[in-house]
């Protein structure tokens, strides 16, 4: 059964929430290199998890039944975090990151091109694998960049706390994503809405890689 659609209510929180990001963005915009990777993660982690949920959302809105299909889809997904991860240790200049940020913006635009049809399995999949591969690679990426310029300042002894606050902003994002997408968005202005909510966030967070990777 198809979710009813309320798109004026969800444009108006859409904004709202696009608005508040982009405050965010512009005053981190003069702040340091790990301030620009951490709002870089965030980002990943709460449009991964969207991406990824309303994705399932709509396979079972296509089907009518996931089961079995859940535990193939989440390990699709979990595949392109391996890749991306694994991407991340060959490619590791910071300008790489405008890609993944491109990638993010080619799947939601095809989800949200799809949504108001039904896409095939394997389209559901491809999105769900790079989704993954771009998160996977973001999140490494900024990881080790933070790291290293924990180190480049001294402060080598708070390796530990610059791993936590990685994996901190990147669960945050993916918790407030989730919530949101399952208990807000999709609600007030359906499956596509998602997608074209996630691509104008990730539109402001490819913005602000490119001109962050002026000074990196």
């Amino acid at each position: 059964r198809r979710l009813s659609l309320n798109p004026g209510k969800f444009y108006l929180l859409a904004c709202a929430l696009l608005a508040l990001t982009g405050l965010i963005f512009l005053s981190l915009f003069r702040a340091g290199l790990a301030d620009k990777y951490r709002i870089i993660t965030f980002s990943s982690g709460f449009t991964a998890i969207s991406a990824e949920l309303s994705v399932l959302f709509l396979f079972q809105g296509i089907y009518g039944y996931l089961y079995g299909k859940i535990a193939l889809m989440i390990a699709i997904f979990m595949a392109g975090l391996i890749s991306g991860a694994l991407f991340a240790m060959k490619f590791t200049k910071p300008a790489y990151l405008v890609y993944s940020e491109l990638c993010f913006l080619a799947v939601t635009a095809l989800l949200a091109v799809f949504a108001g049809s039904s896409p095939g399995p394997l389209i559901l999949y491809a999105a769900l694998y790079m989704t993954g591969a771009a998160a996977g690679y973001e999140f490494s990426l900024c990881a080790a960049k933070m790291t290293e310029i924990s180190g480049n300042t001294g402060n080598t002894g708070n390796t530990g706390n610059t791993a936590g606050s990685i994996i901190l902003l990147d669960q945050a994002g993916s918790a407030l994503g989730a919530f949101l997408c399952g208990f807000v968005f999709i609600i007030c202005g359906g499956i596509r809405s998602v997608f074209i909510f996630l691509f104008l966030l990730k539109s402001l967070s490819a913005y602000f890689s490119l001109k962050a990777d002026q000074r990196l």
